[in-house]
């Protein structure tokens, strides 16, 4: 599930402001960086109406990392993504990004004709071909160095070790066609 950036909300002592504006106006009133996070999940829950029990967050260079330890990983672009600050444009078509590329896509929307929309739409497909890569017989070998590695990455999450590697031996047995995406 992808929501908006600019999706209205009501923050409690806040009144009504962007989603994203949740996880600054939480950090800047607890001043830690998980008071942020936990503003940030509170509001999503809020709107959405469900709990959150699961959360991760990183950085852009720990994701370039994580990328490249992969050895990039594949996508399949429906049409070509010029990178604005990047100055090149994607082709069409699969090809294997780097973790500079994969992020350059991933935080792309100034050139997308829907904007936003179009990035959460290639966020979702990077992130799938993340997963995708991770859980390639060759890597499952390699999958606790993997989740130690993230978990060094990370700026902030709340699942341990094993239950990151018990979440990539289900995702092996899922199949691309049983995932959707909403926004």
């Amino acid at each position: 599930l992808s929501i908006p950036r600019d999706t209205r909300v009501y923050i409690e002592g806040v009144g009504y402001t962007k989603i994203n504006h949740a996880h600054l106006l939480g950090e800047m009133k607890g001043k830690t960086t998980y008071a942020g996070t936990k503003k940030a999940i509170e509001t999503v829950s809020d709107l959405c109406g469900c709990d959150i029990n699961y959360y991760l967050k990183i950085n852009f260079q720990g994701f370039e990392n994580f990328v490249d330890t992969l050895g990039g990983i594949e996508v399949d672009l429906p049409k070509p993504v010029k990178l604005t600050y990047a100055g090149k444009t994607l082709p069409e078509g699969k090809q294997t990004l780097n973790g500079s590329t994969a992020l350059e896509l991933v935080r792309e929307r100034e050139s997308l004709p829907d904007g936003d929309f179009g990035r959460q739409r290639n966020q979702a497909l990077v992130l799938k071909s993340i997963v995708r890569k991770a859980v390639e017989p060759e890597n499952l070998e390699r999958l606790p160095a993997l989740v130690k590695q993230l978990k060094r990455e990370v700026i902030d999450m709340n699942l341990s070790e094993t239950d990151l590697i018990s979440l990539a031996w289900l995702i092996k047995e899922v199949s691309a066609d049983n995932v959707s995406y909403e926004q």
